[in-house]
Order: structure tokens, then sequence, then C-alpha cells
């Protein structure tokens, strides 16, 4: 009778025996306890295997298969472990140490829930599958090699590529990096020196050695160790070796002798020496052993597997002093030499193996969890992020994680106390610049990954600086309306050079995001972006809600100031709202790149509206896209842009249509030449110098068409446009005339421009400038697009009014009989 068992324990033998009851004969409980040091309770059981049947290549199984399985205390929450009393199965898939069964992946692949029902139908399984050989089914990953480890071992990080097919040998060393001073037990192996001849034999070939060293640590800026490496062509046992002289035989039957793996692991030891400083006058060494066995069940190919052996500063003397035996070795005088040599044997013989961890980062065997991910698109890119608050800071930090290979940061502002709230900074950095601060933590995250802090005001550091060129993705985090102007107006001004510009922002209570994607063939950037998503919130009431609260019609006027006075209006909300927001606004950004990159038809802008959860709208991101503007002029008089959008130049066609089918519908020998006319709608935004047409309403019920002649009336002008401006949250106004020139050139005449400068607009009220917009083309382009089938030849100018506005002057009409364009005339 066994005492002093826990309630878990207690547990696994009724569930035991009700196992063996419910299959008699099939599984038998021979022999329960007594319990060990360690509080693990085992239990004998043998498990008939009569009916199993065994493949030509499967593992021969006895009539009834005895384990003991050894129960924890914290059973079921600690899973069983499986022990057998023989070495029949030493050399199959999943057996450790010649006895131990492993029926589990990992921790994480025990279910408590399954007790020792679900432990023994894995003990049975891997016996079915032993007689089958099918320990490893096809295509499941092979279960890598064990090693045992030493006490406190450190650690070695693999991030290189090993430069060996798994079926070659392969002598040489790694180039290890000392990353981190408080880790002393922590070595990266960063690149491969391939020495094929073992140690360097001559001064020269030491000098080419410690050259190759000198240039590691310069690029990876932290001082560079060697560690030997030796890639065996052939697998080794399941369990790697645990003493020095099994590992030199192991080495020694692939064709690789004692003398050329002593003498190299010799040679590193001597130059980690010189590289020591005063506080460590003997580094660490590691020799690494790579064997071909890591792979998928069923491919003949397989990969290397890495483990490393870090000598202590016994080990490293006693090899040290193999250098003098190998140069003397090579002169033939063994005989003096054979009792040192024997000496060295002696202490490979009694000398144990301390195996270190091994962490792989090496991207021939490590899937990245992020790989199907949109996040995927980032590896390897440049980022550039304008605003280290808290978006930005998030943001970069994503875009560090997923493996970009350069992160800027850019930030004018000090970390303050009230920030801490939602900001990825802490208590010691208040007073200090974010963008430093986050460079610097950033760069601890991913070494790979350059990050560079730039401090200043970003439109003069970066913007100005002409730095997009220098990046794959732009990112604006500033929520700032200069900046994203200026981006605008250096956008187009400058067109060449640019990358993908991500702007994100967050509502003034942190529960809604906006985000826009311009991509480099899009006819304008963020603030172009902006300006589409608030005349789309405003026209549609399902986004009234996003309307209100970031393109209010007459500004906000609740701002919230965190600290009394002055202080710089921001949002309410938490660091949960705007974490989740960042990620979510970055991913969809990255989700359109990817589908880019991989071929996707993508719109060249794009826009989006995020909403929190919440019982009133619920959780929904809204997209919106549109082409490029089918009309972008560059006016050299004003130095402004004039976009015409397509729903602009749309109702200018059907009017023209409309126009035709009324005035010239009647056969004629002559092309008709009736000319139309109307208002623009839009936006004229003097910071990036852009004009968006963005409407045009056809002539008033006043106004006088004829051939070669308009006159825009008055009537119900000043009505229709406020309806514009009512319809979308006042963000749109007059912003020109224009008319057509049917089956001419839409070049404008003298008396063109001078009712232009004198007119502008049919009403009271005149603006100073506005745009004067003429369509034309010669008949097959006219034709074209009357039919639909083409674009018209545009000519656009901004004008300012050069005389007073008194009364409104009369146009009329050429004289009878004459041709030409209309006159001014002085009102009588």
């Amino acid at each position: 009778m066994v005492t002093g068992l826990s309630i878990g324990q207690k547990q696994a033998i009724e569930e035991m025996k009700a196992i063996a009851d419910a299959r008699p004969g099939a599984i038998v409980v021979h022999r329960i306890g007594p319990m060990h040091h360690d509080q693990w309770l085992p239990v004998e059981i043998s498990v008939g295997c009569a009916n199993t049947v065994t493949a030509p290549e499967g593992v021969p199984l006895e009539l009834r298969e005895y384990a003991i399985i050894h129960v924890p205390t914290l059973f079921p929450f600690v899973r069983p472990a499986c022990e057998v009393t023989h070495d029949r199965f030493a050399r199959s898939a999943h057996v450790t140490w010649g006895k131990w069964i492993c029926l589990y992946l990992s921790d994480a692949d025990w279910d408590p829930s399954d007790g020792m029902f679900g432990f023994v139908e894995r003990l049975i399984e891997w016996f079915n599958r032993a007689a089958a050989h099918a320990l490893d089914g096809v295509e499941e990953p092979v279960h890598p090699p064990v090693a045992g480890l030493g006490s406190r071992t450190g650690c070695v990080v693999v991030r290189a590529d090993v430069p060996v097919a798994a079926t070659t040998g392969w002598v040489g060393a790694a180039l290890m990096a000392r990353r981190y001073v408080d880790q002393a037990g922590r070595l990266d192996v960063v690149d491969w020196i391939e020495i094929p001849d073992g140690p360097p034999a001559d001064a020269a070939a030491l000098a080419r050695l410690r050259s190759r060293l000198t240039e590691t640590a310069e690029r990876e800026q932290v001082p560079i160790l060697l560690g030997p490496a030796i890639m065996l062509p052939q697998p080794l046992s399941f369990e790697f070796p645990n003493t020095v002289a099994d590992l030199v035989a192991a080495v020694n039957a692939q064709g690789i002798n004692l003398q050329r793996a002593f003498g190299l692991l010799a040679t590193a030891v001597c130059i980690n020496a010189e590289e020591a400083d005063d506080n460590i006058p003997l580094p660490m060494t590691h020799l690494l052993i790579g064997a071909p066995m890591r792979g998928v069940s069923g491919q003949k190919e397989r990969l290397i597997h890495l483990e490393a052996w870090r000598l202590n500063v016994l080990d490293s003397i006693l090899v040290m002093a193999y250098l003098p035996i190998l140069a003397r070795w090579r002169s033939r005088r063994r005989a003096k030499l054979r009792k040192a040599y024997e000496v060295m044997e002696m202490w490979a013989k009694e000398a144990p193996v301390r195996w270190t961890h091994i962490y792989e980062m090496r991207p021939q065997i490590v899937t990245r969890r992020d790989q199907n991910s949109p996040a995927a698109w980032l590896r390897d890119r440049r980022v550039t992020i304008l605003g280290c608050g808290a978006l930005g800071a998030r943001i970069a930090e994503h875009c560090v994680r997923a493996g970009a290979r350069q992160v800027l940061v850019a930030d004018r502002s000090l970390v303050s106390p009230g920030v801490l709230v939602r900001q990825p900074y802490a208590d010691r950095d208040i007073g200090k610049y974010k963008a430093e601060v986050l460079a610097a933590r950033l760069a601890q995250a991913c070494p790979t990954t350059t990050v560079t802090a730039l401090v200043g005001d970003v439109l003069e550091t970066f913007v100005h600086a002409g730095r997009p060129e220098t990046t794959d993705l732009l990112i604006d985090a500033t929520a700032n309306r200069a900046v994203s102007k200026s981006l605008e107006r250096l956008r187009w001004s400058h067109p060449t050079g640019w990358p993908p510009l991500l702007t994100v922002g967050v509502g003034h209570r942190c529960t809604r995001g906006l985000a826009g994607l311009a991509l480099p063939s899009a006819s304008g950037g963020g603030a172009d972006i902006m300006h589409r998503l608030a005349l789309t919130a405003w026209r549609e009431p399902r986004l009234r809600d996003m309307a209100e609260d970031f393109f209010p019609e007459t500004g906000r006027r609740d701002l919230f100031q965190p600290e009394p006075g002055c202080s710089d209006p921001t949002f309410t909300g938490s660091d949960v709202d705007a974490g989740i927001l960042a990620g979510q606004l970055l991913t969809w950004g990255l989700s359109l790149l990817g589908d880019a990159a991989a071929g996707r038809r993508v719109s060249p802008a794009v826009g989006c509206f995020i909403r929190l959860a919440s019982p009133a709208h619920g959780s929904a991101l809204e997209e919106f896209r549109w082409e490029r503007d089918p009309v972008v002029i560059d006016d050299p008089s004003s130095g402004y842009q004039i976009r015409l959008w397509r729903e602009a130049l749309e109702a200018m066609q059907a009017e023209a249509q409309a126009t035709r089918e009324v005035f010239d519908a009647q056969p004629e020998p002559r092309y008709p030449l009736t000319e139309t006319g109307g208002v623009l709608i839009g936006r004229i935004d003097d910071a990036s110098r852009v004009v968006w047409v963005t409407a045009a309403d056809g002539p008033s019920p006043d106004s006088e068409q004829a051939t070669n002649w308009f006159r825009h009336g008055v009537r119900d002008v000043a009505a229709n446009i406020e309806q514009h401006r009512a319809a979308t949250g006042r963000h749109v106004h007059f912003t020109g005339m224009w008319h057509t020139h049917p089956g001419m050139a839409p070049s404008p005449s003298r008396l063109d421009d001078q009712a232009a400068q004198i007119l502008l607009v049919p009403g009271p009220h005149a603006p100073a400038r506005a745009v004067i917009m003429i369509l034309g083309g010669r008949p097959p382009v006219w034709d074209k697009f009357l039919h639909e089938a083409g674009l018209p030849l545009v000519h656009a100018c901004l004008v300012t009014r050069i005389k007073p506005l008194g009364p409104r002057p009369v146009l009329a009409p050429p004289p009878p009989g004459g041709g030409g364009k209309a006159a001014v005339h002085p009102p009588q």
C-alpha cells in the first residue's frame, strides 16, 4: 500500500484500474510504487501486442510490452512520463536516452482532461506505429534529437543559415556576436566561415581569419568570438553524445579525425582569449556540431540540426595545450609527444560535454509566426514613421517585430508624465525625446533591424529634406494638418521617388479610427484621401458619427486639454483603445500593400473608417476606393494643381450631351458648336496648393446659349451652391466656372480672359479668385468624349480678379451674322 499520494496520483491509479477493467488482458497493471524521492509515482503496466502487425523495417514487439508510467504529484495538470527497462527501442524515433518514450510534442500537446485514458491511448498508438515503421507520419515534422544540458550553460542564438547542404560535410567556424554585456552566457551566430583544411597553418592564414572577425565586429558593432563548427554528412543518434570521448568517436566515424577537430577548437580558444578584456580573462568558446536530422517525414532531404558544446575554463586550458602538440605532431616527432597525447585522450575520455541551449532563428528551418499575416509585407522593407505618439510608437514597434530592415522614427516632442497613460514610455524617460527613447528600445527588439531616431520638426528634418525616396513606406501618424498638407504639396510638386503613404488617425474619444493609403500612382496623398473621406462621410447617413467626429461642420469646440492653460489638445481614450486602433489601421494598410505585391488589383487611393465594438455601432470596417482623377492639371501661372474628380467630369459630359441633343440635333452642313457651361464646386486649399473640383452644375435657368457663345445666368445659383455645402458639412464651396468649346481647342480667347478676370461668378458676392475651366477638342476627340469613349482636352487655371467688383457686367452676344466670342459690356 503506497502512502502519501497526492489527489492527482490517486486519480491516476483509479483511471489506470478502470482502463485495465475495461480491457481485460489488453492492459494489465502489475505494480504501483514505491514513491520516488522526487515524489513521482511509478506504475508498471504491460500492453498486449500479440495481434500487432510488424512491417519489414518496423520495430519488433514482444507479445507483451512492459512500460513504467511515472505520475507526478500535480497530475493531471503535469503530464506523466513513460519509461521502458530495455534498450530495444534505443534508436527509434521519439525515444530519448535509450528508454524514455516521448508521446507528446510538448507540454501544450498534453490535455489534462484526457488523463490516463489519453496517455495510455498514446502509448498504444506509439507501439502500433513503431511496429508499422510509421513513428514519423508522412508530412509530419521529424522530432529533433536531444542533448543533455549542463547547469547554467547559457545559450546560443543561431541567426545565420548554415552554408552547407545536409548531405555534405563541412568544417569551419561560426562568427558569434557577444551582443549584450549583461548576458555573459549568450552568443549569437551571425555568420559562418569555412576552414576546409583544418586550423590555419601559418601567420597569413591567421591574419585573414582575424581580419574577418574584425570586419564582422564592425558590421555588428559588438565583439565577435570564434566558434569552431563541424557539419556531419550523416545523422547521429537520437541523443547527442554526452562525453568528449563519445563525441570524438562520433565525429571520427564520419571522416573527421581527432587532430583536425581539436586543432580547430584550440585555435578558436586562443583567438577568443586575445579578444578578452580584463574582466574576462578567458571568454567562452563553443564547438558547434551539426547533423542532417531535421525535416519532414516522407522526404529524403534533411536539414542540419545544431547543438553547441560550451567549454568551461578547465576544458579551454587543456584544449589550448593541444596547439603545441599539434604543431610538433606535424613535425613527425611523435615519440616525444605520445605521453602528452595520452593525457589528452584520458581527459577526453572522462570529460563531460556540456551542451548549451540552442535557439534557432535560421530562415532555413524556422517558419516565422507571422508568415501569412499582412505584416509579412514589412519584411526587409524600409519604413519611416512620422510621429511617436499613441499610434506612431506602436506602429513603429509592429514594423520592427515584423522584420523591417530599417525603421526611422521622427518626432520633436519630449516624454511628459501624462503620455505614460497610453504611450509606450517609462517614468525614467520623462524629459527625453520620444524619438530617441523609442529608437533605443526598439533596437533591442530585433538586432537585425536598424532603428534611427530623427528629432525635430518633421517639416524641416524630413519633409523638406527630400527623404521620401529613401523609404519603402511612409506613415504619417502625427495627426498634424500642417504635416499632412505639406506632404500633399511636396508630393505633387516633386512627384518622383514617392513611396506608398499611409495616413492614420483616431477620433476625439479614441473609439473610431480612419486611414488612407495612397499608392505612388494616386492623384494625391493623405490630405487628398482625407478630403474624399470627409465628403463620403457627410453624404452617407450611416457614417454621420464619423463625419461629426473627424470632420465637424464648424470645427470642434469640446477639445480635451489634459492640463489647465494652453496645453496641446488631444483625444481621450485608454491605452487599450489606442493599441487596438493602431494595430487595426496598420493591418488594414499592410493588407492592401500585400495584395498589390501579389499582383492583385488595388485602387491607387483607398480609405477606411473603423469603429471599436460598441452596442450602438458594433465593430466594423468600411472601405472606400478611388481611381486616379481623370484630369490633373498643374497651373504654372498660379502655382496650384487642379484636380478634376470623375463625378464632376461626368456631370459636365452629361450636360454637353444634352446640349447637343437639344440645340444641334437638326442636320446641318457644319459641325454643331453650341456651348454650355456651369458652376464648379470643390475646395481651394492654399496650404497644399491644390484645387479639388468635386462637382459641377449645369447652366442656370436664365443662362443663354448659342453657337460659340455662352452666358451664365444667376437664378438659383446661390441656392445650388448652398445645397452642396449643406450636404458636405460645409467642406466644399464655389470653386469656379466651366464652359465648352465643342469641336475646337479649349484655349481661352482674349475675351474669355477678360470676362474671367472681371466676372468669375454669377452673383453679387464673388470671391477674389476661381478656376476657369474649358472643355474642348477637335471633332474626333470631342465626339469620343460625348460618346463616353475618351477624355476631352481641358484647359484650367486659377484666376484672380484684377478689377473691383461693381454692378454685374453684361455679356452681350456677338452681333447678328458675326462670329467670335461674346464681348463684355459695362452695365447701362
